[in-house]
């Protein structure tokens, strides 16, 4: 699984009519295009601290725009909070968000139930692999699964904690960064084009993380996944 910032790239038309209309600017057809081709522009627009009010306080709002934009203000705005302003991080969490709510992982019922050790088996399957590049895309996957853990469903953590043997927050944070660590490491990270993305990921990680942490306490994860999450791991 590997990620690649994307989702400033993939904004619909309805999300451009979303934002004008938020922030009470009239456009027409061409000024949208140039819109999106005014990187400056567009920052500014989703800068504004009105975006993220509006969306964390409208339920229906998943209905409206698309996970790209919405996901994206969300990363951003709280990765803000936290005095990170790096807006490539922000579009590479924004994007390791929608591809989990799409990815295949996720629907498989041993990452449902035990999510956990579907994780302990990608790492065992590491083990056995030699292929440099297969190694890089295992270690991609612990790292952004097990963010996506403890980002959006760290109270659920502690409460399995608290029944087994589950590992401490603070043990799997160090996981994924270690898989991280080597996956920068990797000589195939250069072919991917991701070193100095997953550089900069691996310095704000813990703050990466607790902008998950808010995020997940608004439960947008939950709306788009097709599991019933009333039963299974993710329920404790």
């Amino acid at each position: 699984m590997v990620i690649r910032p994307e989702c400033r790239q993939c904004f619909s038309d309805e999300d451009i009519d979303f934002l004008a209309s938020v922030l009470g600017i009239h456009h027409e057809p061409r000024s949208v295009y140039e819109l999106l081709h005014d990187p400056e522009a567009l920052n500014i627009m989703l800068d504004e601290p009105v975006l993220f009010d509006i969306i964390c306080n409208n339920p229906t709002i998943t209905n409206e725009i698309s996970q790209h934009l919405l996901f994206f203000i969300l990363v951003r705005h709280s990765l803000r909070e936290l005095e990170v302003e790096d807006r490539l991080l922000a579009d590479y969490g924004a994007s390791l968000l929608v591809n989990l709510i799409q990815h295949p992982y996720l629907q498989r019922p041993s990452f449902i139930l035990q999510p956990l050790n579907f994780i302990l088996q990608i790492i065992q399957e590491l083990s056995t692999i030699d292929d440099e590049n297969q190694r890089f895309i295992h270690r991609m996957a612990i790292a952004n699964l097990t963010l996506f853990l403890i980002g959006v469903y760290p109270e659920r953590i502690r409460a399995r904690r608290a029944q087994d043997k589950t590992p401490h927050l603070s043990y799997l944070e160090r996981l994924a960064c270690h898989h991280l660590h080597y996956a920068i490491r990797s000589p195939v990270v250069v072919q991917f084009g991701l070193r100095e993305m997953l550089s900069c990921c691996l310095r704000h990680f813990r703050r990466l993380r607790l902008a998950f942490n808010v995020i997940g306490d608004y439960e947008f994860f939950d709306r788009f996944t097709r599991h019933n999450h009333t039963t299974g791991w993710l329920s404790a």
